[in-house]
């Protein structure tokens, strides 16, 4: 038996069932919503703590990514990248273990199109 329950008796089940997929609706938007701020709001933290550093290199080799902040150095083999996001503004490059943004305004355009045809060979891209 399968269990209903009691509606209004001025309200009719297609309204009901109108108001119950509306609800659902809304509230699927709003986490969506929450989701998209904290991405941004980790996007924006990034950049911030970016921009406290002096030096800032790109090191892209046939086996590893390696970013350069002054005198420490993060390397990820091209295994551990899970996947590549591109936007408009920034390239997101995904690891096992971290997450890091390129934004596109600091690499010079014939670069910019070197490393995005080289990412096209190791990683597949996935659009925002």
């Amino acid at each position: 038996m399968i269990f209903l329950p009691k509606i209004h008796p001025d309200l009719n089940p297609f309204s009901f069932t109108i108001i119950l997929g509306a609800s659902f609706f809304v509230i699927h938007y709003i986490i969506q919503f929450f989701k998209q701020r904290k991405k941004r709001r980790n996007i924006n933290n990034y950049l911030d703590k970016l921009e406290s550093h002096q030096n800032f290199k790109i090191l892209v080799t046939e086996d590893a990514y390696c970013v350069k902040l002054d005198d420490n150095e993060y390397c990820e083999q091209w295994g551990d990248i899970v996947r590549r996001e591109d936007h408009p503004l920034f390239l997101y490059l995904v690891s096992k273990t971290d997450a890091y943004f390129v934004p596109k305004k600091s690499i010079h355009a014939d670069d910019l199109a070197q490393l995005t045809t080289f990412l096209d060979t190791k990683i597949l891209p996935t659009n925002i």
